[in-house]
């Protein structure tokens, strides 16, 4: 899948967005301060750059031009604080292809960078469900896109009807509205959670590691008992034909 750089000085906003994006298969690349960016750049060569906006080691915007100056077609979004949407000249927005607002909202994330990178949104989101532990990526955030080529798809002032693949209802400002018009639980969502209200006991969708290699373990002691089977067999065969043979040299 396509490579993407992080440069985040919040550790906790970095291991967050890197782990999403690993386990939905992207190639993820973290660093927390913007020293060796252009380095990294080259030998990187990332589809898109997420970055701190303004950090005590990051400035977003000098990372955003290191992008765009080494390779036009790199993406970059940049995220900025809660409440807070940045003020920003026409000549930055051109080094920006989206904002979002930190702590980021798992599913406004993918979505906004399946845009981006023109990938299939749908299907993206539909990997990100099917997680072992996707419940614990719940987090709110508004997306806000820049530029007048906004990707297909998602909501603004100046999409068509019909273009939007998000339930999210947009505001006229452009900007996604909050928690408030999340998207609605699809049927599986709603399955898992009729299970879960079922059962006492909590449930987890993923098999804990010690059972994991508990379960390995008997397999591979079963397959080793079932080699040694038909070696014992292999060997009887053996003597079967053996003793045949003896027996039509004697008569």
């Amino acid at each position: 899948m396509a490579k993407v750089m992080l440069v985040i000085d919040d550790y906790n906003e970095l291991e967050f967005i890197e782990t999403l994006l690993k386990r939905v298969g992207f190639d993820v690349l973290s660093l927390n301060k913007d020293a060796s960016v252009a380095d990294t750049l080259l030998g990187f060569f990332p589809a898109l750059v997420v970055a701190t906006l303004k950090g005590p080691l990051i400035d977003g915007l000098k990372t955003a031009a290191l992008a765009k100056k080494q390779a036009p077609s790199t993406k970059v979004m940049l995220l900025y604080g809660k409440g807070a949407v940045p003020q920003l000249t026409g000549e930055q927005k051109t080094k920006i292809d989206a904002l979002i607002e930190a702590p980021v909202q798992p599913q406004d994330t993918l979505l906004i960078i399946a845009q981006l990178l023109r990938m299939d949104a749908p299907a993206l989101l539909d990997k990100f469900e099917k997680l072992s532990r996707a419940r614990h990526f719940e987090r709110g955030a508004d997306v806000v896109l820049l530029r007048d080529e906004k990707p297909k798809g998602l909501a603004g002032p100046d999409a068509e009807q019909g273009d939007s693949i998000s339930p999210r209802i947009a505001s006229g400002d452009g900007r996604v509205a909050g928690p408030e018009a999340a998207a609605p639980k699809t049927e599986r969502e709603k399955r898992y959670d009729a299970f879960l209200a079922e059962h006492d006991e909590p449930v987890d969708r993923v098999i804990p590691h010690e059972r994991m290699l508990k379960d390995v373990q008997e397999l591979t002691d079963a397959a080793k008992g079932e080699e040694k089977a038909l070696a014992e067999l292999g060997e009887r065969k053996k003597e079967f034909v053996r003793a045949l043979m003896k027996k039509a040299g004697e008569g």
